[in-house]
């Protein structure tokens, strides 16, 4: 159904579960395509910062995310995944309905698992959190000669680090990028 719906936003919660508790980990925007395949992820030191004024006084004051994702999610998860230790994300989305309200998809997928959601934000922790980045994921194969060579030139000084080696990569190649501003 997803794919149908007039998509604004797709974001991704983190949670760790641990032994009797649930830590919030953080939230990214994701950024998806037409069909609601990932693409990459944006992170800000305050999540709110990236997000267009509309949809932002939506999620901040009529459906009070903060409250869902802090507190009622992860009741939720504690009932649900009794006995499981390790990350969860849960993505969802905020999606427009024909007459131009905006609505909010609570929960859109539940990952037990690492995600690249949790990926991106240890990236940020661990390389300059007091700015927004990025973590891309490219094919491979639909990346220019140029566009590949200058990954595989790439140093530590970058604004961009490859994660993984782009010369053995068969499909995708991981890009952290530390964003201006």
């Amino acid at each position: 159904v997803e794919p149908w719906l007039n998509r604004v936003m797709d974001f991704s919660v983190q949670y760790e579960m641990k032994e009797g508790r649930i830590d919030f980990i953080g939230m990214t925007q994701m950024e998806n395509d037409a069909a609601g395949r990932f693409l990459g992820t944006l992170v800000y030191s305050k999540w709110g910062t990236g997000i267009a004024p509309e949809v932002s006084e939506f999620l901040f004051r009529e459906s009070e995310v903060m409250k869902w994702y802090k507190e009622r999610v992860p009741a939720e998860l504690g009932k649900l995944l009794t006995g499981y230790l390790g990350p969860v994300g849960v993505d969802a989305m905020v999606y427009r309905e024909p007459g131009g309200a905006l609505k909010l998809r609570h929960v859109v997928e539940l990952n037990v698992r690492m995600t690249m959601g949790r990926v991106a934000l240890e990236l940020h922790k661990k390389t300059q959190p007091a700015k927004a980045g990025r973590l891309r994921i490219l094919r491979k194969k639909q990346l220019g000669e140029e566009e590949l060579s200058s990954l595989y030139s790439q140093d530590i000084h970058s604004q961009s680090i490859v994660i993984n080696n782009p010369k053995t990569a068969r499909e995708f190649i991981a890009v952290w990028t530390t964003l201006e501003g």
